[in-house]
């Protein structure tokens, strides 16, 4: 064979050459990388939308009755000094303060006046009628509040915008129930009452003294259902009586309401009610429409949505903030990084500061009340010298 057909050895690159060309690339996309300035959303606690398959009705905060029952019960004195959650206990022992419960009594309209009126001259009125005047006191403050039936008995959940939920009070007992020293709500008392954790939960009465729940207190959460309006001083009940349907109005005549109690016949009360499908409950409140949109339930108020509208490489960044369910605003706070709140307006413009940057914002009422924290954190990397000539 001849040395010009001798298969010649395979020539394999060295180590330089074979780490240069990754090393090239990697470099280039470092530089690219350097000098390139941009801003990234990383993490966010957004305010979330109310949208659901039912919509709740509220009472308009500016209705006239309860600017009336406000300044005629002088409620605002039950909120001077206290927190959110101090002024709603305050509210349900005064409520349960106003008259003792009776059996037999002319039923009402859904009007706080019309039933203290009636109560302090002697007509008494149970857990309905306390729900009421303590929903529509709470309203009076600015306070969402809405109607719950439970197993027999008839309660009120209050939107806490300190812990982002809605909590459940009971005035005609004047209680709540804490768990690890925080208020629960209809649907996680009934859980806790399918699960079997009782002795995990407290009552709570307006002097805040603690006592353990029993059983037979969180039998009757073991079905709940909602009132999806809570507008009765705008659009009164209907009642059902005698085959016929009639709105429940104020009258001077008080014979004219429902009798309750002594034998009187039956009168049928006209509501939207909903109950939910939760898998551990074991009932349901098979008479009204069992939902499987939690989102009807747990639909939050006071919501501020933080609105990235665009961010420039340079690190300016251009927010748009949105409320969701507050009809009574009246403007908001924001809240860069560990700064103050401030006042803002509804558009504002801000340059970042390299590295990770919190915005955060919260609605603010015209009754005072700030809704719960809402957050964006955006990365911002600048660029860290320019590829090129600006003109």
């Amino acid at each position: 064979m001849s040395k010009k057909n001798k298969p010649q050895p395979e020539v394999k690159p060295g180590p330089r050459f074979k780490y240069a060309v990754p090393a090239v690339i990697l470099a280039a996309v470092l530089l690219v990388f350097a000098g390139t300035g941009f801003v990234l959303k990383v993490a966010e606690n957004n305010g979330s939308w109310a949208v659901a398959s039912h919509q709740a009705v509220e009472e308009e905060f500016s209705h006239p009755s309860l600017k009336r029952l406000r300044e005629r019960e002088k409620l605002e004195d039950l909120k001077s000094g206290r927190s959110q959650l101090e002024t709603i206990v305050a509210l349900r022992g005064w409520t349960r303060r106003q008259w003792e419960p009776g059996s037999k009594f002319r039923y009402p309209p859904w009007d706080a006046l019309e039933i203290l009126d009636l109560a302090r001259k002697g007509n008494r009125g149970f857990c309905a009628q306390y729900g009421v005047v303590f929903a529509q006191a709470a309203m009076s403050l600015g306070l969402h509040a809405r109607y719950i039936d439970i197993v027999g008995h008839f309660v009120t959940e209050v939107w806490s915008d300190e812990l982002g939920k809605w909590i459940v009070m009971d005035p005609y007992v004047d209680l709540h129930y804490e768990r690890d020293g925080v208020p629960l709500n209809a649907r996680e008392l009934c859980e806790v009452h399918w699960s079997g954790e009782e002795d995990e939960v407290f009552k709570v009465g307006s002097d805040w003294k603690k006592e353990r729940a029993e059983k037979k207190d969180l039998g009757l959460y073991r079905k709940y259902a909602l009132y999806l309006r809570g507008n009765q001083l705008a659009n009164p009940v209907t009642v059902e009586r005698g085959g016929r349907q009639e709105k429940l109005v104020k009258s001077p005549d008080i014979t004219r309401y429902p009798l309750i109690g002594g034998g009187a016949g039956e009168v049928a009360y006209v509501h939207t009610i909903v109950s939910f499908n939760d898998a551990f409950a074991k009932e349901k409140f098979a008479a009204w429409p069992v939902l499987d949109d939690t989102r009807v339930y747990d639909r939050p108020v006071n919501q501020a949505v933080i609105n990235i509208a665009g961010a420039d490489p340079d690190g300016t960044v251009r927010i748009a903030l949105v409320a969701e369910g507050a009809p009574d605003l009246e403007g908001f706070f924001f809240r860069f990084n560990d700064g103050p709140w401030t006042k803002a307006p509804a558009r504002l413009m801000g340059r970042l500061e390299p590295g990770f940057n919190v915005l955060s914002a919260r609605v603010r009422t015209r009754a005072g009340w700030t809704g719960p924290e809402s957050s964006v954190t955006l990365l911002y990397k600048p660029r860290w010298f320019s590829l090129g000539k600006s003109y």
